[in-house]
């Protein structure tokens, strides 16, 4: 029983690693259109 745990664990950490890497993708797209000397801010 103790294997199954640790896939679900696995699960969780992967589905949150997902949400994050959208996340991030998201705020490049907002980032592209600030103007470039606001880029490296």
């Amino acid at each position: 029983m103790g294997g199954m745990e640790k896939d679900t664990e696995g699960f969780k950490q992967l589905n949150v690693w997902q949400k994050a890497y959208e996340l991030i993708l998201e705020i490049y797209k907002i980032s592209t259109a600030f103007p470039k000397n606001e880029m490296y801010g």
